[in-house]
């Protein structure tokens, strides 16, 4: 009888062993939480990124406003733009209207003359302006004491260029006159006037010649096409006689008025 019982908690045992997993399930299961952990852990994180992507765009739309609403931050106050550009306007808006009607008329009269300035004769005005300062380095010195960029420079080297090539066909001169200005102004114009023949420089001379009537005719011939056109100026204090504002039709009587004044013309 002992015996018997011996044997049954053998086996009783052996089915107890058999009910034990396996070692490679065991694996299984702690890489399974293991992989659940990390997905739970992953999803924070994401979150957590994401959170801080939109706060960081946040703070750079808000330095974005703060930028280009401001001219500058003071203590936490924002001195806004609206202000600096009125103190602008208010202080140099007539002048700087004034100068960007002349380009407007300078590219318009050279238009109606079909005058056409290219690039090469851009670039030669350009290089010729360069050799008289000394160089690039001192072009490009002057042009920042001057506030002004390359393109700028350009753009007014080429209406000038159009109003020389509108004002010299008009020009009556004679080679005594020629020989008068280099008289008059050789000492300006040359380092040893003494070594400077006018026969040798007669080409020259001329070109300097129509530059300087070129300046001294160009605010006439600008003043009698203004005269010619019709002009809105909408900037407050350019000129007395300039209508600013809002009208009943004022730009249907504008479009009527121009349309009469070049058949008129024509």
């Amino acid at each position: 009888m002992k015996k018997e019982k011996a044997t049954s908690k053998k086996k009783t045992v052996s089915k107890a062993v058999a009910k034990k997993p396996s070692a490679d399930k065991v694996k299984n299961i702690k890489l399974k939480v293991d992989r659940e952990k990390f997905l739970s852990f992953s999803k924070s994180a994401g979150k957590v990124i994401g959170l801080l992507l939109i706060l960081l765009l946040v703070d750079f739309f808000v330095q974005y406003l703060n930028n280009d609403y401001s001219v500058a931050i003071v203590n936490g106050q924002r001195v806004p733009r609206r202000e600096y550009v009125k103190n602008l306007e208010t202080m140099y808006g007539a002048q700087i209207a004034d100068l960007m009607v002349e380009e407007e008329l300078v590219r318009q009269l050279g238009e109606k003359e079909d005058v056409d300035v290219n690039k090469e004769d851009v670039d030669e005005a350009y290089a010729e302006i360069e050799m008289q300062l000394g160089g690039k380095e001192a072009l490009e010195s002057a042009l920042v004491q001057n506030n002004m960029t390359e393109e700028e420079l350009r753009g007014q080297l080429e209406n000038e260029l159009v109003l020389k090539a509108i004002i010299k066909p008009r020009l009556e001169y004679t080679e005594e006159d020629l020989s008068v200005f280099f008289e008059e102004y050789k000492e300006l114009l040359y380092e040893d006037p003494s070594e400077v023949e006018f026969e040798d420089k007669k080409d020259e001379i001329e070109n300097f010649y129509v530059d300087q009537k070129t300046f001294e005719e160009r605010d006439v011939v600008l003043r009698d096409f203004r005269d010619e056109s019709v002009i809105q100026v909408n900037i407050p204090g350019l000129g007395e006689e300039d209508e600013t504002g809002y009208g009943f039709f004022k730009a249907t009587r504008n479009l009527i008025s121009n349309f009469i004044e070049r058949n008129n013309t024509n």
